[in-house]
């Protein structure tokens, strides 16, 4: 079916034609109401689903918004691929979802969208966390609720659902018309195109975070997998806890703004974690008198400054360079020699950091720092170039 098409010729009934006959000029459009405040319930599967979408485009990911100024989620990506729009709608479990209203309420929103982009977009999303969306026959062939995203493409439908989604999408400009809420546009879909429109479901029922939210945990899993670590349920519900708490917790006047690094950093946070200090003293050739006052004194400094991915990513970089430039086998010396090396970069950086230190202790601290990231370089390096991190 020819959605586009179908749409046209609606518009000459009697119910659409207004559409075609009284095209206003209102003015600019407002900007997105990001002062709404929805329900916490909504918000956290907002959170939800904007985690999703940056663990399903990681590679390519930039940064997404939450409450973004034209839908609830906006994906930037790199290597100039455009932008994805989502529009979110949540109901309570104790409701029933109005599934017409919201997708004409999505249908309001997400065309205006495509005008205002000039239908630079990858795709159009409308995504909602309840079963059968658009409440057509057959519809559990295509949205069956289970536990993981479903995703599918308008134009994939059966006739019987697109043309539900069309009717909408007419109800959805006589709202416009009728409320003077069209701010100059045209009521039509001249930058809307179907075949990058998108309805997904995502199933948040369940007895707990694991079983509620499996399409994030599953999601997670291949994040892991893809830094090539070690998949345990312990790491991907921490992994979990970390978003929320970063994402969701945390967030100011319900927005968020995701980086691809605030999505990767945790890996490297729980790879850097609790590194044995056995014999650190005579690798980095220091009294093991004074390292181990100082791994006492100042554990803490040292484990949260060993977490700062702005500090160890460069230490990583420094090093791969260092192996191209010396072209020899990687041994205790070699690691010494560029333990050597990076002091002299190290110490004004710990000193942003604290600058209270002693000259030999910030020099004992560089040390186990450098030697922390040289330990770990496989596995940082692994995630860098699993994830796409340049």
């Amino acid at each position: 079916m020819d959605i586009k098409q179908y749409i046209k010729d609606k518009r000459s009934d009697d119910e659409f034609n207004i559409l075609d006959k009284d095209i206003k000029t209102l003015g600019n459009r407002d900007v997105k109401n990001s002062t709404a405040v929805p329900s916490a319930a909504g918000w956290y599967f907002q959170i939800i689903t904007a985690i999703i979408c940056a663990l399903d485009t990681i590679m390519n990911l930039d940064y997404i918004k939450v409450e973004g100024e034209k839908e609830d989620i906006e994906v930037y990506f790199n290597n100039n691929v455009l932008p994805k729009y989502i529009q979110v709608k949540h109901s309570e479990l104790s409701e029933t979802p109005k599934r017409m209203d919201f997708l004409k309420k999505a249908l309001t929103s997400l065309p205006t969208t495509s005008i205002e982009t000039k239908g630079k977009y990858s795709n159009l999303v409308y995504a909602c966390n309840f079963q059968d969306p658009i409440k057509f026959d057959n519809s559990e062939a295509y949205f069956s609720f289970k536990k993981e995203l479903i995703e599918q493409n308008a134009i994939i439908l059966p006739q019987s659902a697109q043309e539900k989604i069309a009717y909408q999408f007419m109800q959805a400009q006589l709202w416009l018309h009728d409320s003077n809420k069209g701010n100059g546009y045209e009521y039509n879909d001249k930058f809307f195109d179907w075949e990058k429109f998108i309805i997904a479901t995502i199933n948040d029922t369940g007895a707990n975070d694991a079983t509620q939210y499996q399409t994030l945990f599953d999601k997670i899993e291949i994040l892991i997998d893809l830094a090539e670590m070690e998949i345990s349920s312990g790491l991907k519900k921490n992994l979990f806890d970390y978003y929320i708490s970063s994402f969701y917790k945390n967030a100011k006047m319900h927005r968020a703004k995701i980086k691809k690094i605030d999505i990767i950093n945790p890996l490297f946070i729980f790879t850097m974690r609790n590194i044995p200090m056995t014999n650190i003293a005579t690798r980095i050739d220091e009294d093991e008198f004074d390292v181990e006052l100082i791994t006492t004194n100042y554990g803490d400094f040292i484990e949260n400054i060993s977490e700062n991915h702005s500090i160890f990513l460069p230490i990583l970089d420094d090093f791969e360079k260092f192996k191209i430039a010396n072209n020899v086998t990687v041994d205790a010396q070699f690691i010494r020699s560029f333990i050597l090396k990076e002091i002299d970069f190290l110490i004004p950086v710990l000193k942003k950091h604290n600058n209270t230190f002693t000259a030999d202790e910030y020099r004992i601290i560089a040390k186990i720092l450098t030697h922390k990231v040289v330990l770990k370089s496989r596995n940082i390096s692994k995630i860098k170039k699993g994830t796409g991190l340049s």
